[in-house]
């Protein structure tokens, strides 16, 4: 009987032999309108705006002291995300948008790969957030195109891991592989199926046998 996605038990990982960067160190790029380069801690008090709920009670600024201790656990909170996005099972980089000139402005986002430890046995999955006055203008899919062109042109690896059994389709009883790209992405959020779907990744199916997640893949090219 031929083996289908929808014919695949979702939650069942399968160890396979694939690829994997040698590093994660990534370098400053840049799109038309746009400069991606690494984060230092110098942006930190730009990157805490990208994440600031919406409302006064978390204005950066001088806040009321009963909203105080609020913003105080937003600022720690954000800071230990700032720093573990910063870790070995990511490769991230900071979006700024290009200045007129040329040169690196406003920080309006991140984006990048993380799950590279392979803990979670999963594929490296991509991500970027962007505030929200800079959704619905491209940034995102123009960020995403220059971003795998890096990606995959990383040295290689060989590895084994464990992957989720729905990246695989017809291939779920091979032990060699392609190495892949997921992306896990609620099903309401049509803006980034868009964004991904432009860029190649597939639709395998819905998440945890529910159809409020999807997950998409991207095999390499090369």
């Amino acid at each position: 009987m031929a083996i289908t996605i929808s014919s695949i038990p979702l939650s069942v990982p399968v160890q396979v032999s694939t690829t994997k960067p040698s590093h994660k160190n990534l370098r400053g790029f840049y799109s038309e309108r746009l400069i991606f380069r690494p984060l230092l801690a110098s942006d930190f008090t730009a990157y805490l705006v990208i994440y600031k709920p919406e409302g006064s009670l978390y204005d950066i600024g001088t806040p009321s002291p009963a909203s105080q201790s609020q913003l105080e656990a937003f600022v720690e909170g954000t800071r230990e995300y700032f720093i573990e996005r910063k870790l070995i099972d990511y490769a991230m980089v900071g979006i700024f948008l290009k200045k007129p000139d040329g040169t690196e402005g406003e920080l309006i986002g991140d984006g990048g790969v993380f799950l590279l430890d392979n803990k979670d046995e999963k594929w490296p999955e991509i991500y970027y957030v962007l505030k929200k006055d800079q959704w619905n203008k491209g940034y995102g899919t123009e960020f995403v195109k220059e971003f795998l062109g890096v990606w995959w042109s990383l040295p290689r690896e060989n590895t084994r891991m464990r992957v989720q059994s729905i990246s695989l389709g017809k291939f779920f009883y091979h032990q060699e592989v392609k190495e892949q790209l997921g992306a896990e992405i609620n099903m309401s959020n049509k803006g980034s199926i868009r964004v991904i779907e432009k860029a190649g990744f597939e639709f395998c199916g819905y998440l945890r046998g529910q159809q409020e997640y999807g997950y998409w893949r991207l095999v390499s090219p090369n």
